[in-house]
């Protein structure tokens, strides 16, 4: 069933599409990705690890609900540790608000993945969307309820 951005309430969509998508190597910033636009930036980096798709997906705040900074970081932990048993590469990122709305949110930009798969993943972490992107595409916002 494909799910349609109309279906996320508009201020969550707003503050979706007014996120940039930032990966990080170490401390360093690396890529920012935008809703709707094209990064070369990102293009590279999957040039590099071999894939022609990526997903920005993070652990942090499901459904939308605040969390402790502490019950935020467990959660990206065990994601990172799911992904490392299914030996998917991942860089480091953030999710940054363009407006000072809320506070970065620690993520995770995964490489390889499927349209499909993203979703799947998002949903077990209980997102209401995912940011994905193909090489040489636009970065696409994907609702995942």
């Amino acid at each position: 069933m494909r799910r349609h951005l109309d279906a996320l309430p508009p201020s969550l969509k707003e503050a979706y599409q007014k996120t940039d998508y930032v990966v990080l190597e170490g401390r360093r910033e690396v890529a920012a990705m935008i809703i709707g636009a094209k990064c070369p930036p990102v293009d590279r980096l999957l040039r590099l690890k071999g894939a022609n798709r990526g997903a920005f997906v993070t652990a942090w705040n499901p459904w939308s609900r605040s969390r402790s900074p502490a019950e935020n970081e467990r959660a990206n932990r065990r994601l990172e540790r799911l992904l490392k048993r299914r030996r998917l590469a991942y860089l480091h990122g953030e999710g940054r608000p363009l407006e000072g709305a809320w506070k970065p949110e620690a993520s995770l930009f995964v490489f390889g993945l499927t349209c499909r798969d993203a979703g799947i993943l998002s949903r077990r972490l209980r997102q209401n969307a995912v940011v994905f992107i193909r090489r040489g595409g636009k970065a696409r916002l994907l609702p995942t309820r």
